[in-house]
């Protein structure tokens, strides 16, 4: 019995070994435009903002964690949560209001298309940055669906995979 225990430990590392390597980053935003107000969304927040409050760059949302700290101190901003923070640019994405108040908000992607693709290496690793425009239907409780157009980015980069 020691045995066969020792060749299914081993059968079990060789499998493992030679699986597929998976993200070990994996990083996505997007900002944009409703008709009043700046959205702003990474993996794990979406954030609200007024029109007349200045934003940055794509790629600085990009690598932030958490919006929260964005909207704090800032009068009529609005922070969400994802229902599932793990699903990246799914074609519906539902985020509940992170205040006290019962808002949800939806958006459903209308259109999308890749602007640029960049592909290389990072030493044993694949690194890849994707931009996107897309049009999103913007649905908050108790106001009108609109279209919003949205600049995104997706990063990713790899395991080492079995790589040397």
């Amino acid at each position: 019995m020691p045995i066969a225990r020792l060749l299914m430990a081993a059968f079990a590392a060789i499998a493992l070994s030679a699986a597929d390597a998976n993200a070990a980053v994996w990083r996505w935003a997007c900002i944009g435009q409703s008709s009043d107000q700046h959205i702003i969304i990474n993996r794990d927040s979406l954030i609200l903002m007024p029109k007349a409050q200045k934003i940055a760059g794509l790629e600085k949302y990009l690598w932030r964690d958490s919006l929260d700290d964005d909207v704090k101190d800032i009068e009529d901003a609005m922070s969400f949560v994802p229902d599932d923070s793990n699903s990246g640019f799914e074609k519906t994405m539902t985020y509940k209001s992170n205040s006290d108040r019962d808002e949800k908000l939806t958006l459903t992607e209308k259109s999308s298309r890749i602007t640029s693709k960049k592909r290389g290496r990072a030493g044993p690793r694949d690194e890849e940055t994707i931009r996107f425009r897309k049009v999103y239907r913007f649905e908050l409780t108790d106001e009108k669906p609109q279209s919003v157009t949205m600049q995104c980015m997706e990063y990713t980069l790899s395991t080492k995979g079995g790589r040397s």
